[in-house]
């Protein structure tokens, strides 16, 4: 969040950005196709879709909506910046998406947890 104070532009200029965004775009990448398989390999070769693979399917669904969508929108509002160099109004707009990915993030995990209990019945 800039202040009246001037940045150095320098600091300014400074953002890991294209790392933060590869690691993560390569993460979710992966695990899109194993589920992207698991589902294939159940529909096409087993010919038996279960709960458990509809919860996976939901999982990767949050893990995309929640992981990389916004982090790009983030990406647009100072993702990877020193957060004394981004402004106010972008900050928000950051904070929001940060919260947003961890809610989302969050359901995609108990998805993932209530695996073992969908197993059990």
């Amino acid at each position: 969040m800039s202040s009246g104070k001037p940045v150095d532009p320098t600091r300014a200029a400074e953002s890991n950005l294209c790392w933060i965004l590869g690691v993560t775009a390569a993460f979710h990448g992966l695990a899109l196709i194993l589920v992207g398989l698991r589902v294939y390999i159940r529909l096409a070769i087993v010919r038996s879709f279960g709960k458990d693979d509809a919860m996976i399917v939901m999982s990767a669904l949050c893990a995309l909506l929640g992981g990389m969508v916004t982090y790009i929108v983030a990406a647009l509002h100072g993702l990877g910046c020193h957060a004394d160099t981004i402004p106010k109004e972008y900050y928000k707009e950051y904070l929001k998406m940060t919260f947003i990915q961890a809610i989302v993030s969050t359901i995609g995990a108990h998805v993932i947890g209530d695996l073992h209990v969908v197993r059990e019945f």
